[in-house]
């Protein structure tokens, strides 16, 4: 998302065919998140971030879903 600005507009799309093939992918939610977070689209980055810190719970990472749950009450 940093590397290849000329390509940002590809940057969901990429993401999301990765969760298409892996679902449950925590680290490629937290990166949707975080994408949507930084183009300004609140609603679609809590969505994610909401998955990313159940999955993360899930597999007992509760110290990264406290990260997490901090990143997306701070967005307003």
């Amino acid at each position: 998302t940093e590397s290849y600005i000329e390509k940002i507009m590809q940057v969901p799309r990429i993401l999301l065919q990765g969760l298409e093939y892996n679902p449950k992918n925590a680290d490629l939610m937290v990166l949707l998140a975080k994408y949507y977070r930084d183009s300004g689209d609140k609603q679609n980055s809590i969505i994610n971030y909401n998955k990313a810190i159940a999955e993360f719970t899930a597999l007992g990472e509760n110290d990264m879903a406290i990260i997490l749950k901090n990143e997306r009450d701070a967005i307003k």
